[in-house]
Order: structure tokens, then C-alpha cells, then sequence
């Protein structure tokens, strides 16, 4: 301190230094505080400064096992959820089809005496672990990654357990609406679909967003959630997320649930013009 006052008392100079250095201190503890302060939880506080992996799952049983339910799905599990690589599941064509053949209208072409016949074709879909199709043909053809949800955060995040590690994953393509009230209907919407169920997880693009979440299409049995929030209206499309193989198919939803007036769509009719 000594030091530090001889340093003060020296010149002008030396005091334009410690008050600057001062400031600089002063600004990064408000800049803490306002954070802090600005977040709903101490958790969305964690996902924001951890990037995935956020936290084991020792750590995550211990923090968001609060109910019985929870803790009883997890105490009576036989095989511990893992991940599990693989590619869409596409027959390649063969001489000999599968299927059986539709040959109920069958067109036919007379050379001399001899008809020729062409059937119709049937065309394999790509399908999910167990055979279950993809709920829409425009999923990109990428690996396929099981998990269970263990968490959910909001009406577009949630927190899914893949081989002993917690990953925060955010529904591609979506962003959450301003108005409270419908950004809570989404997360209990969400968390009554997803919480405690095992879901696959397919990304396209970019990996992760500037926080270190996974943007993926999140499928539950033979359920797109992200599309289904959408038609529900209570979320909106992430319109810097263009691009994506599906874009097509979220507009046409967004614009079924503004033409009957669902979730936000009946906020935003309902205010007053300009």
C-alpha cells in the first residue's frame, strides 16, 4: 500500500493511471452484476459462461433431480442411455425389388402380340433406430444421435444425457417470442413432450451457436418437436438460421398457426395498429 501511495503522490501521471485502472475495475463488476441480475437462474448464468459438455451427470442428478419422478426414471433404468452414431437407413435400388409391386393399374404397351408391363416402384424411406421413418422428408442426411432429455431450460433448450455427459441443445431454426407469457407456454409445452424421453438428435450447418450450444432438429418417436412448436405458435422461425433443408416446411407451419390466430399469432392480432 506504501508502494502504491508513493506511486499516487508521485505526479499527475501516475494518479490518470490508477484512476483509469480504477474505472476499468468498476466497469467489469457492474458488467457481473447486470448479468447476474439479468438471468432468470443461476443455471442459464452456468450454460452461458460453460460451453457444452456443461456439467457431468453426477453434478446434473444432484442440481435438477428435484422430483420423484426423475429420480425414480433414472433408479430403474437397465441400460444407461448412449449415443449412437448412424446414417439414414436407404436400400439401394435392386434388380429384384422388396416391396411388393402395385400392379393394379398396370399400363401396358402391344408390340405385335407381346404386352410389356411397368410397374409401379416403391420408393424406401430413410428411417430412424428400430424403423421408425423420419417425421419429415426434408431432413438432412446426417448422423443420427440418441439421448435423453434431463432438463429443460426454455421453450427452445433443453439439456440432453449422451454417454455420461449432459449436452445444452437448442431446437435449430426456432427463436422464442418476446411476450412472457407465450415463452412460457413453449417451455411447458416443450417440457411435457420431451422431459425424461429418449429423442434423436440431427444437425445441419453450423455445429453450435456463439454459446456453445448444439443446434439440432430434435425428433421424438415419429414427432419433429421444432416443427411442432411452430404449428402450435409458440415459437417463431429464426430468420438468421436460413438455409436449412426444412426452411420450407417451418414456413409453411408458422404460416398455418398466424392464419388461425395461435400463440403469439392471437397476441399480435389482438394489439392495436399503428
Amino acid at each position: 500500500m506504501q508502494k502504491l501511495y508513493r506511486f499516487w503522490q508521485k505526479d499527475l501521471l501516475n494518479k490518470l493511471i490508477i484512476l483509469v485502472l480504477l474505472l476499468i475495475v468498476i466497469a467489469l463488476v457492474a458488467d457481473l452484476v447486470f448479468i447476474m441480475a439479468r438471468k432468470s437462474s443461476a443455471e442459464r448464468l452456468l450454460a452461458d459462461l460453460f460451453p457444452t459438455p456443461t456439467l457431468p451427470l453426477s453434478v446434473v442428478q444432484t442440481q435438477n433431480a428435484a422430483t420423484a419422478e426423475y429420480e425414480s426414471a433414472m433408479a430403474t433404468a437397465s441400460v444407461p442411455p448412449t449415443m449412437t452414431t448412424m446414417h439414414f437407413d436407404i436400400k439401394p435400388a435392386s434388380p429384384t425389388p422388396t416391396a411388393p409391386l402395385d400392379t393394379s393399374t398396370p399400363t401396358a404397351t402391344i408390340i405385335g402380340q407381346i404386352p410389356t408391363v411397368s410397374p409401379t416402384a416403391t420408393t424406401p424411406t430413410p428411417t430412424l433406430q428400430g424403423g421408425t421413418p423420419f417425421p419429415l422428408a426434408c431432413l438432412p442426411k446426417t448422423p443420427v444421435t440418441m439421448g435423453t432429455v434431463v432438463d429443460v431450460i426454455d421453450g427452445i433448450t433443453v439439456k440432453v444425457l449422451v454417454d455420461d455427459l449432459v449436452y445444452t441443445v437448442r431446437y435449430i431454426g426456432l427463436d422464442l417470442p418476446e411476450n412472457e407469457s407465450i415463452s412460457q407456454a413453449a417451455a411447458a409445452v416443450n417440457g411435457n413432450m420431451v422431459y425424461l424421453k429418449e429423442v434423436s438428435l440431427v444437425g445441419e450447418g453450423v455445429d453450435k451457436d456463439s454459446m456453445g450450444r448444439l443446434l439440432r432438429y430434435v425428433i421424438l418417436g415419429d414427432k419433429l418437436v421444432n416443427l411442432e412448436l411452430l404449428q402450435q405458435g409458440l415459437v417463431t422461425i429464426d430468420r438468421t438460421a436460413a438455409g436449412l433443408s426444412c426452411d420450407q416446411d417451418f414456413q409453411q407451419a408458422e404460416d398455418t398457426a398466424r392464419a388461425a390466430q395461435l400463440g403469439i399469432w392471437k397476441i399480435a392480432t389482438a394489439l392495436p395498429g399503428p
